[in-house]
Protein backbone atom coordinates (compact mmCIF):
# COMPACT_ATOMS: atom_id res chain seq x y z
CA UNK A 1 0.00 0.00 0.00
CA UNK A 2 2.94 2.72 0.57
CA UNK A 3 3.82 2.93 -2.96
CA UNK A 4 0.07 3.32 -4.02
CA UNK A 5 0.14 6.06 -1.25
CA UNK A 6 3.18 7.37 -2.97
CA UNK A 7 1.84 7.55 -6.17
CA UNK A 8 -1.14 9.03 -4.61
CA UNK A 9 0.77 11.68 -3.26
CA UNK A 10 3.01 12.32 -6.23
CA UNK A 11 -0.32 12.61 -8.47
CA UNK A 12 -1.74 16.18 -9.97
CA UNK A 13 -4.92 14.71 -8.68
CA UNK A 14 -3.59 14.75 -4.86
CA UNK A 15 -6.14 16.79 -3.05
CA UNK A 16 -3.53 17.53 -0.26
CA UNK A 17 -3.64 15.61 3.66
CA UNK A 18 -7.19 16.56 5.08
CA UNK A 19 -8.72 16.74 8.23
CA UNK A 20 -9.76 12.92 9.44
CA UNK A 21 -6.73 11.18 7.13
CA UNK A 22 -4.59 8.92 8.86
CA UNK A 23 -0.62 8.22 8.31
CA UNK A 24 0.71 5.29 8.48
CA UNK A 25 2.03 5.88 12.06
CA UNK A 26 -1.68 6.20 12.81
CA UNK A 27 -1.40 9.66 13.43
CA UNK A 28 -5.26 11.21 12.60
CA UNK A 29 -4.62 14.90 10.60
CA UNK A 30 -6.55 17.49 12.82
CA UNK A 31 -6.32 20.60 11.36
CA UNK A 32 -3.84 23.44 9.37
CA UNK A 33 -2.51 26.07 11.75
CA UNK A 34 -0.42 28.85 9.84
CA UNK A 35 -0.15 26.40 6.39
CA UNK A 36 1.38 23.23 8.47
CA UNK A 37 -0.32 20.25 9.23
CA UNK A 38 -0.94 19.54 12.69
CA UNK A 39 -1.74 15.67 13.95
CA UNK A 40 -3.61 14.86 16.76
CA UNK A 41 -0.38 13.58 18.88
CA UNK A 42 0.94 16.79 17.91
CA UNK A 43 4.04 17.95 15.77
CA UNK A 44 4.32 18.02 11.38
CA UNK A 45 4.61 15.46 9.39
CA UNK A 46 8.17 14.26 7.86
CA UNK A 47 6.84 15.69 4.69
CA UNK A 48 7.00 19.20 6.10
CA UNK A 49 9.78 18.42 7.86
CA UNK A 50 8.23 17.34 11.17
CA UNK A 51 8.29 13.97 12.97
CA UNK A 52 5.22 12.42 12.02
CA UNK A 53 3.37 10.81 9.32
CA UNK A 54 5.24 9.85 6.28
CA UNK A 55 2.30 8.61 4.19
CA UNK A 56 -1.78 8.05 4.32
CA UNK A 57 -2.79 5.01 5.43
CA UNK A 58 -4.48 3.62 2.78
CA UNK A 59 -5.62 0.05 4.10
CA UNK A 60 -7.83 3.09 7.00
CA UNK A 61 -10.86 2.73 5.23
CA UNK A 62 -11.44 6.81 6.62
CA UNK A 63 -8.24 7.60 4.29
CA UNK A 64 -8.63 5.78 1.02
CA UNK A 65 -12.84 7.74 1.41
CA UNK A 66 -10.16 10.78 0.54
CA UNK A 67 -8.43 8.62 -2.68
CA UNK A 68 -11.77 7.86 -3.62
CA UNK A 69 -12.84 11.71 -3.67
CA UNK A 70 -9.93 12.63 -5.39
CA UNK A 71 -10.72 10.13 -8.52
CA UNK A 72 -14.33 11.62 -7.62
CA UNK A 73 -12.60 15.19 -8.19
CA UNK A 74 -10.00 14.37 -11.27
CA UNK A 75 -12.90 12.85 -13.52
CA UNK A 76 -15.93 15.05 -12.20
CA UNK A 77 -18.60 13.80 -10.13
CA UNK A 78 -20.70 12.47 -12.76
CA UNK A 79 -17.84 11.69 -14.78
CA UNK A 80 -16.87 8.21 -17.04
CA UNK A 81 -15.18 6.40 -13.77
CA UNK A 82 -16.67 3.34 -12.22
CA UNK A 83 -15.36 0.96 -9.85
CA UNK A 84 -17.09 -2.12 -8.10
CA UNK A 85 -16.25 -5.23 -6.16
CA UNK A 86 -17.16 -8.26 -7.49
CA UNK A 87 -15.93 -12.20 -6.75
CA UNK A 88 -13.15 -11.19 -4.41
CA UNK A 89 -11.31 -8.42 -6.85
CA UNK A 90 -12.25 -4.82 -8.08
CA UNK A 91 -12.76 -3.74 -11.65
CA UNK A 92 -11.85 -0.20 -12.98
CA UNK A 93 -13.60 0.76 -15.98
CA UNK A 94 -12.54 4.44 -16.32
CA UNK A 95 -12.67 4.44 -20.27
CA UNK A 96 -15.27 1.86 -21.42
CA UNK A 97 -14.83 -0.60 -22.98
CA UNK A 98 -11.59 -1.91 -21.61
CA UNK A 99 -11.94 -3.35 -18.34
CA UNK A 100 -9.15 -3.82 -15.62
CA UNK A 101 -9.63 -6.20 -12.48
CA UNK A 102 -7.41 -5.88 -9.78
CA UNK A 103 -6.83 -7.16 -6.23
CA UNK A 104 -7.82 -4.39 -3.92
CA UNK A 105 -9.92 -1.08 -3.51
CA UNK A 106 -6.89 0.83 -3.56
CA UNK A 107 -5.58 -0.15 -6.66
CA UNK A 108 -8.97 0.16 -8.41
CA UNK A 109 -8.92 4.01 -7.10
CA UNK A 110 -5.86 4.69 -8.63
CA UNK A 111 -6.40 2.81 -12.04
CA UNK A 112 -8.83 5.08 -12.04
CA UNK A 113 -7.00 8.30 -11.15
CA UNK A 114 -4.33 7.07 -13.49
CA UNK A 115 -6.64 7.25 -16.16
CA UNK A 116 -8.16 10.40 -15.11
CA UNK A 117 -8.02 13.38 -17.81
CA UNK A 118 -4.74 15.87 -16.34
CA UNK A 119 -6.21 19.07 -14.38
CA UNK A 120 -6.75 22.24 -15.95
Amino acid sequence: MNDLAKEWMASPHWGGWRVGMVDTDGDVYTETKHGDPMWASGGTSFIDGGDYGELPDLDHPGTCAFLLEDVRAAWGYEGAHSYRCFGGGWAVNPTYPDMVSLPTEQAALMAALRAAPEPK
